[in-house]
């Protein structure tokens, strides 16, 4: 049985990784180096944790704090290109589906921050949560405008039960179904953290 083809959709940690205004920005501190004379190579990292690829956890716009369920983050998903949201009231997916939605925010450079990125509108969201979507992936910084203080995306898509993928590479991914992987680090109490997402293709 052939194995799947692997596309990586996610973007680098690097010093010049673009974060969201007032982030701290990924940076990597050498404690001990072989060039120094020491036994191994070992770093300290520090950065946002919403740098790069990254899921949003409830804690982030103050809902309960909980381990978040992973079968949100393993399973059947569809990738879908959007150049009108308009046009999504005319689609429908099976359900539980991991939608991720391919803009033209996937053509922004990692290393600069694009404060009119492409962002879900109202509508979307409501499609979502009409579809019982379980997750949803962008390739923008933020499924809410970057001037948003209230967050509502967010919100009504925890209040769903959807969750929050952000900050995709979809470059590589052609609209279509896909199996997704993108599970989030077990870090108590969280806020987000950053992902190694991929999809796999039979």
């Amino acid at each position: 049985m052939p194995l799947p083809t692997i596309i990586d959709i996610s973007r680098p940690l690097a010093p010049d990784t673009a974060v969201f205004p007032g982030d701290v920005p990924f940076s990597r501190l050498w404690t001990l180096q072989m060039e120094a004379g020491d036994s191994c190579n070992v770093s300290e990292i520090r950065g946002s944790s919403h740098a790069g690829t990254h899921v949003d956890l409830p804690y982030h716009f103050g809902f309960e704090v909980e381990e978040p369920s992973l079968e949100a983050f393993v399973g059947p998903a569809v990738v879908i290109e959007v150049n009108d949201w308009a046009a999504l009231s005319d689609l429908t997916i099976p359900m539980s589906r991991r939608v991720l939605f391919k803009t033209r925010n996937s053509r922004t450079e990692s290393t600069r921050f694009d404060a009119e990125f492409d962002c879900l509108p109202p509508t979307a969201t409501d499609w979502l949560i009409e579809n019982k979507a379980v997750l949803v992936g962008v390739d923008g910084p933020s499924v809410d405008p970057v001037d948003s203080k209230e967050l509502d995306n967010h919100k009504r898509l925890a209040s769903a039960g959807i969750a929050v993928l952000e900050n995709l590479d979809l470059t590589r991914a052609e609209p279509g179904e896909y199996d997704l992987i993108a599970l989030p680090l077990k870090v108590p109490g969280a806020d987000a953290t950053w992902v190694r997402a991929v999809l796999l293709k039979s």
